[in-house]
């Protein structure tokens, strides 16, 4: 049609007259532009995938959340890398040593007069820049044969020169414990305290204190101390005695064992 209505315009204005083969090539370059023109309206044109707007969020999301999710990956494993410092507790705790193993002359209260007693000394020490915990403490003391087998002890040990069962142990106070005793017979003895009630007691604003003494039926070869906080039973230390070997009537030698 273009072709045509093309040739028309061209023979009117005498374009074609003398060249005839112009109108065969305007014939052929209109059928030709036709023919483009259908082959393209049937060709279907691919959708470009970079141009797809769900195509190119999904890959943006799924990129941060594995972004996000390498980063909780190196949390953790830095947490679990993480070596943890335990914080020192800022409650004072007691700091009783050992100091010495003596033979002194005491009067424990018994109605027999003087004795001559093997004790074992012990001191709060002071740590400097340091609050030192004074805890009422109580001595358990067990005896043993040389076979390390235990046959008798005493639950509540009597201090020197303290009333109570269990004294309080200031700081750099000396406190001093009686393992055993000889007594004016030449019998060796071991001594606890322990308290009483009587029908008065009520007068007196609770029960009273005694101290009472029993000879050691067996051969003493090693005594064990046990230092215990008095209110909460916790231990504070354990320290053993050895005793040297020794005749009926006469007070035994011993020392700190070492092993």
């Amino acid at each position: 049609m273009l072709a045509a209505l093309g040739t028309a315009i061209a023979n009117a204005n005498g374009i074609f007259t003398g060249r005839p083969y112009l109108a065969y090539l305007c014939w052929g370059i209109s059928l030709a532009l036709i023919m483009f023109a259908i082959l393209m309206a049937n060709v279907k044109v691919s959708p470009d995938p970079k141009a797809d707007t769900h195509g190119s969020v999904s890959p943006i999301s799924i990129h941060l959340e594995n972004i996000g999710n390498s980063v909780q990956q190196q949390i953790k494993q830095s947490q679990g890398n993480r070596s943890i410092i335990p914080i020192a507790s800022s409650k004072p705790q007691p700091n009783i040593h050992f100091i010495e193993a003596t033979v002194a002359d005491i009067r424990p209260g018994l109605d027999l007069g003087d004795f001559t007693a093997a004790v074992a000394c012990f001191r709060n020490e002071r740590i400097v820049g340091q609050k030192i915990e004074q805890p009422t403490v109580r001595a358990q003391i067990i005896y043993k044969d040389h076979h390390g087998n235990e046959f008798t002890d005493v639950s509540n040990g009597v201090w020197t020169e303290d009333p109570l069962i269990s004294p309080l142990f200031a700081t750099g106070e000396r406190k001093c414990l009686i393992l055993f005793l000889l007594s004016n017979q030449g019998r060796l003895k071991k001594l606890w305290k322990e308290a009483y009630t009587t029908s008065h007691s009520w007068m007196s604003g609770g029960s009273s204190i005694r101290i009472r003494d029993e000879d050691v039926k067996g051969k003493i070869a090693v005594v064990e101390v046990r230092l215990l906080n008095d209110h909460t039973d916790i231990g504070l230390l354990d320290t053993l005695f050895d005793v040297e070997d020794y005749q009926s009537g006469e007070l035994p030698s011993f020392k700190l064992h070492t092993t």
